[in-house]
């Protein structure tokens, strides 16, 4: 649309070779996690031994946040045979800022030893740490070696020798795990120990697997910054004349020529472009800043459930006006 940073989730479509046929484009995309955040994995890095109390602890206050979001760790030490198999539980957000939790996985009893979580957080709000047997139990709470990605994605779309630590490509390809519905279960994990060196990733992205962080409509609604006037065409008088009924919708105006097609297939220049979430059609008219534009041609954005999204309408102000009747 235009606006950076520029969103793969819209106007994602290029031609072909071919009328009529359609391709999604795709995006290269450079992931990167500074040095100072590729840390080496610290079993004590979120909070240092917590002494058993015989009680279970709630901990909100002497968090220390992960640099990048990651996967946490726990672990358990001080007098082995006070251990006890209990599972911490992580409070916090994830990198849509949204509230997460989870249940780590249990200790062995009467065993020092460190368990790890598998979803990357961005922050942690809360940990709760259950009764050990014994007040010479400590439990310790860090991070690991997981980065968690910034994307939804269905399938693993890294480059194939395109991931570098310190800038020197990696000789065993990273462990990718993804998740159309969860971005904090999005994670890259090294072959190499991190170790404080900048680490960098090219993967592709494109609309059909990348789920970005915000819903889709909700980012378009945000953009809906203009308004227009929607003359939606009903039917005809006994005159033969269209009949319009009149609708303020929310848009996002872009005067630019582009090469669309319209209802019949046929190519043809538009003049201007909206983006909008109402049902506009071939043939209605959007009047903007006092024009009346025609309706030339609609794309229609779709997810992988078969929901409309958002719509793309090309409208052409110098164009003839072509009526599309609904049928009763």
């Amino acid at each position: 649309m235009g606006l950076y940073p520029f969103n793969p989730n819209l106007a994602q479509e290029i031609l072909t070779s071919f009328e009529g046929v359609i391709a999604n484009r795709e995006y290269l995309v450079h992931f990167q996690v500074s040095a100072a955040n590729a840390t080496t994995a610290d079993t004590s890095g979120i909070l240092a031994d917590v002494t058993d109390t015989g009680i279970e602890q709630v901990i909100t206050t002497g968090i220390t946040q992960p640099g990048v979001p990651r996967n946490i760790t726990a672990t358990a030490g001080g007098t082995a045979t006070d251990i006890k198999a209990v599972q911490v539980v992580i409070s916090g957000t994830n990198y849509d800022d949204e509230e997460i939790t989870e249940t780590l996985p249990a200790f062995t009893v009467n065993t020092a030893g460190t368990v790890e979580g598998s979803k990357a957080f961005k922050t942690l709000t809360k940990i709760t740490i259950p009764a050990h047997d014994g007040t010479g139990a400590k439990t310790s709470i860090g991070f690991g070696e997981n980065l968690g990605l910034p994307f939804k994605l269905e399938r693993n779309s890294l480059l194939y020798k395109h991931t570098y630590l310190n800038n020197i490509v990696e000789s065993t390809e990273p462990a990718v795990t993804v998740s159309t519905a969860a971005v904090e279960s999005n994670i890259i994990k090294l072959n190499s120990t991190l170790n404080g060196k900048q680490v960098d990733a090219d993967m592709i992205i494109d609309r059909e697997y990348n789920h970005i962080l915000s819903e889709v409509e909700a980012t378009i609604t945000g953009m809906l910054n203009q308004t227009a006037n929607w003359k939606h065409v009903t039917s005809q008088d006994e005159y033969g004349e269209p009949t319009f009924v009149d609708s303020v919708i929310k848009v996002r105006w872009e005067s630019k020529q582009r090469v669309s097609r319209n209802k019949h297939g046929e190519e043809v220049i538009s003049e201007a472009r909206a983006f909008c979430l109402e049902a506009v059609q071939s043939g209605d008219v959007l009047e903007y800043q006092d024009q009346e534009w025609p309706v030339t041609s609609v794309c229609e954005a779709i997810d992988q459930d078969g929901n409309i999204l958002y719509r793309e309408v090309s409208v052409c102000g110098s164009c003839r006006q072509e009526i599309t009747l609904i049928p009763w």
